[in-house]
């Protein structure tokens, strides 16, 4: 990746549509990422575990939104990305918030703990949206050390509890009413969220959002949405 020069950079954002905003602000030195090879340095030890994932996907190479959003996700910046659906958005975010999260994990047994987690807070509209992006969760879990689990509404709530309060989770989507239940009534606590990632919103949930960043450690923050 870093053996690409600026026209390499230009045309691959030509090519595939992708506008880094502000055009000339210091978001440019961030080099797309051309191949999945491009993610082994920050994957390390455990960068045959995604591979493999990706194997198992036939993924070959990023998507647009992937190659552009890795790097500074994965050096703990915010970002904000904006791609259409089926584009790879949930990939986009997962894969920097999973590493994140066995990093964490590797570094103090304690945080393997039922006390300990979620790390990682996925905020969606729908219930359609969040089964989608625990799917994605799920779909990695199975060659990485990481659990996650869909919280939503319209679904009897005894069932939810139970798993959360023993089992320990790594990543936890959610909609907006059911989070907000949750954290209300101190179920599910949120100070160990160190990646919070907004899937677009409407008006009413940003509240919630707000409350989630309040409650949750120093959180990098990620919001998804489509044009």
């Amino acid at each position: 990746m870093q053996a690409l020069t600026e026209a390499d950079v230009d045309a691959h954002r030509a090519k595939h549509e992708i506008v880094v905003l502000p055009p000339h602000g210091e978001w440019n030195k961030f080099k797309p990422m051309l191949s999945f090879e491009d993610l082994r340095p920050s994957l390390k030890q455990h960068a045959q575990s995604f591979f493999d994932y990706f194997s198992s996907k036939k993924f070959v190479t990023p998507s647009p939104i992937q190659s552009q959003c890795w790097s500074p996700l994965l050096q703990g910046f915010d970002v904000i990305g904006i791609a259409a659906t089926g584009s790879g958005k949930t990939l986009s975010f997962l894969v920097p918030a999973c590493l994140e999260i066995l990093r964490l994990k590797a570094a103090s047994s304690t945080m393997r703990g039922v006390n300990h987690g979620p790390f990682a807070l996925v905020i969606a509209p729908t219930r359609e949206l969040a089964m989608q992006s625990d799917v994605v969760a799920k779909e990695i879990a199975a060659f990485c050390d990481i659990s996650s689990m869909c919280v939503y509404g319209g679904v009897p709530m005894h069932k939810m509890i139970r798993t959360i309060k023993t089992t320990h989770l790594d990543i936890v989507v959610a909609t907006c009413g059911r989070l907000m239940h949750l954290a209300r009534d101190n179920i599910l606590s949120l100070a160990d969220v160190s990646q919070l990632i907004i899937i677009v919103l409407t008006g009413d949930g940003w509240p919630v959002v707000s409350a989630a960043a309040a409650a949750a450690a120093a959180a990098a923050c990620l919001l998804y949405t489509s044009p």
